[in-house]
């Protein structure tokens, strides 16, 4: 078990006795009071008791409520670090997975599978593509896609002169949108609208300053990227475009041998 989740399972335990104890102060101070009025009828002094008994419970329930809200404030920060550190170790974890994949993995086609799915997972989406630029520059074909969008972009081709948005991501710039209905901007808008896609991300696929392709995710959530997932994504885009590279660099030396 890690050091932050003993540490929020200790300040629960806590916090949960000084609830239980709360819930004794008011039967308290009604029975003190009560107890005050009918001793008080006969003692001066029993009233002061009781006073006295009266005014620590009421001090040690401000201070039992003051404790609370700093526990609370605590444990509530704990529970975010915690998730924050695990969403890290998911995108290091993911990241491993595909530099592992670059170095033993020859096979394109298995490799790109290895890094699409990676990707989805990590960044919990409904899928992922590789594109890449075909000989001639003219055209991007869909290498590889993991998720719902494997049945859309299979076989698929896309003229980069009539798409827009695949011209500007060639150019070394990322592309995040919350609307896919943007026909003019999407050749397979309806495609992923009918697959309830809402958000979409690509990144360019650069090896040195050469753009080899596109790397895209997509989502059923609208406005579903940060800042943030978009610096991972770029990240990720730089290996996976290392991993085509040497893999078509693998598939040369293996098809001319000398």
């Amino acid at each position: 078990m890690s050091l932050e989740i003993r540490i929020i399972d200790e300040l629960k335990d806590k916090t949960f006795c000084y609830v239980k104890l709360s819930w004794l102060i008011p039967p308290a101070l009604i029975i003190g009071g009560v107890v005050a009025w009918l001793l008080g009828c006969y003692s001066t002094f029993y009233v002061i008791l009781i006073f006295f008994f009266l005014s620590t419970i009421f001090i040690i329930a401000f201070s039992i409520s003051l404790i609370m809200k700093v526990l609370k404030k605590r444990i509530k920060s704990l529970f975010e670090l915690s998730e924050k550190v695990t969403i890290l170790n998911n995108k290091l974890s993911a990241l491993f997975n595909m530099t592992e994949a670059i170095g033993t993995v020859k096979s394109m086609d298995l490799m790109l599978k290895i890094v699409t799915s990676e990707i989805a997972h990590v960044m919990g989406v409904l899928g992922t593509s590789v594109k890449l630029i075909t000989e001639d520059g003219k055209s991007l074909r869909y290498a590889a896609a993991h998720g719902v969008v494997d049945d859309i972009f299979k076989n698929k081709i896309i003229e980069i002169a009539k798409s827009p948005i695949n011209r500007k991501i060639i150019e070394g710039d990322p592309f995040v949108t919350g609307d896919v209905n943007e026909r003019d901007m999407f050749q397979f808008g309806e495609e992923l609208n009918a697959a309830k896609v809402r958000s979409v991300l690509f990144a360019p696929l650069k090896v040195e300053d050469k753009v080899i392709g596109i790397l895209g995710a997509y989502c059923i959530h609208p406005d579903r990227f940060s800042g943030q997932e978009v610096d991972y994504f770029r990240q990720a885009a730089s290996l996976v475009a290392i991993a085509i590279e040497n893999a078509l660099t693998y598939a040369k030396v293996e098809n001319n041998p000398r």
